[in-house]
């Protein structure tokens, strides 16, 4: 099961930018823009966090921590204000907010709040990440999480990925680079060799048909990009693996 995030912002750009870092990291995700709002959804939501933004048009920030603790004490609510101060802080954590943070939150900042106050998704872009410890940042973590999960899309392109995560191709393909030294058509085929490896070990699948399965349109780009990688051909490899198992047959797919 997912784990569950309420965001209360009045404001739109920063529930649309959390709501989608959230959801490609694996929250069940709902937003509200004021206080009514919030308090539809929470008895039935039952989120595992909630960011709940001080000032609202309608109510504050402390009215539906009030209204959160009493009604779903599990829930660890974080208080979100561009004008901190020490004595709405006390009063936040007296009334049970698990923390107090002030705006603007980055991206990287967003996610790395969500996975210490609830329990980080097993599909978390960082699962060893702790609050505060340096990650990549989350376009790239998301991309190569997209990668391997979408790989065998033939038509999956950093194009695809980057309009998803509404930046420029070009920029997310910097950042790739600068984070992992390579770029993202290298990162994409070596998942889908990887995956060819897999299959040619332990399936009795003809090299066209694998071919087709890791998103290859057809044998050739299978072989230049697994001769890149393993230094020999599909049915080499495949040969060399039953060999060194002494003959033994692969699994049926």
């Amino acid at each position: 099961m997912m784990p569950r995030i309420l965001i209360v912002d009045d404001d739109l750009g920063t529930r649309q930018t959390f709501s989608v870092i959230l959801k490609l990291d694996g929250w069940d995700v709902r937003t509200a823009a004021d206080g009514r709002q919030a308090l539809a959804l929470a008895p039935n939501f039952r989120a595992d966090v909630a960011l709940l933004d001080v000032c609202l048009p309608d109510m504050t920030g402390i009215d539906i921590l009030r209204a959160i603790v009493a009604d779903s004490p599990f829930t660890k609510c974080v208080m979100m204000t561009a004008f901190g101060s020490v004595s709405s802080a006390v009063q936040a954590m007296k009334l049970g907010a698990h923390d107090y943070v002030e705006k603007p939150l980055t991206d990287l900042e967003v996610l790395r709040i969500a996975g210490h106050v609830g329990h980080p998704p097993e599909t978390s872009l960082s699962p060893n990440r702790t609050y505060g410890e340096p990650v990549l940042d989350w376009r790239v973590a998301t991309t190569l999480k997209l990668l391997r999960r979408r790989f065998r899309e033939s038509d999956l392109s950093i194009n695809v990925i980057a309009a998803l995560l509404r930046v420029s191709p070009e920029h997310l393909s910097r950042l790739l680079k600068r984070d992992t030294g390579e770029g993202f058509l290298l990162q994409l085929n070596r998942a889908r060799i990887d995956e060819a490896k897999h299959l040619l070990r332990h399936t009795t699948l003809s090299v066209k048909e694998i071919a087709a399965r890791v998103g290859y349109s057809n044998t050739t780009r299978l072989d230049i990009y697994f001769r890149r990688f393993s230094g020999l051909a599909p049915v080499a490899f495949r040969q060399q693996y039953r060999t060194a198992h002494n003959d033994r047959p692969p699994d049926q797919a």
